[in-house]
């Protein structure tokens, strides 16, 4: 059985062989990705990551929606997805708004984004444990590889400007938001 004090060490231990992060400009697009159904209070926050950056993955995996939601840490590693249970909101926002899921001190900037308040640090509900890193960024949960920065952005202030809600299969079919 491992000993919380040892998680700690480990997830401190990671942090210091975190890669760096990407800089935010202080406009942004950014993307939530999740099942169809999936809704968000109001004053619920949801994790996001940058609209460019998931649009160039889903180049990559334009027949495996699985692969996408995979490289993105929202199925398992064997899974298989159906592309008509997943939807892409994206929302224009302010770096402002953002901040960043990961070990440190809330607060801290990094990459123009500060580090979340201790009860966003967290991994996410949802996200596969093998895609959290502690680093500001998630992994692939079949390759381990790094994939995209990840923020957290609360509903009420990422709706400020309006949003686009897509079918996943729309992204994959390389059509932009």
């Amino acid at each position: 059985m491992i000993g919380a004090g040892w998680v700690g060490a480990l997830f401190a231990a990671r942090a210091f062989a975190c890669e760096p992060l990407t800089d935010v400009p202080a406009s942004v697009q950014v993307a939530w990705i999740s099942p169809v159904r999936a809704t968000v209070g109001a004053g619920a926050p949801m994790q996001v990551v940058r609209s460019v950056e998931l649009q160039a993955l889903a180049r990559t995996h334009p027949d495996d929606p699985a692969a996408l939601l995979r490289a993105v840490g929202l199925v398992g590693p064997k899974a298989t997805a159906e592309v008509t249970d997943w939807k892409v909101s994206f929302f224009d926002v302010s770096r402002d708004v953002l901040c960043r899921p990961m070990v440190g001190v809330a607060g801290d900037v990094k990459a123009g984004v500060p580090i979340c308040e201790d009860n966003l640090q967290k991994p996410w509900r949802g996200t596969r444990e093998k895609a959290w890193t502690g680093c500001g960024y998630l992994d692939d949960v079949a390759s381990g590889l790094r994939t995209l920065d990840v923020f957290r952005v609360r509903w009420e202030a990422a709706v400020r400007d309006g949003f686009c809600l897509l079918p996943l299969a729309r992204l994959l079919s390389g059509r932009p938001a």
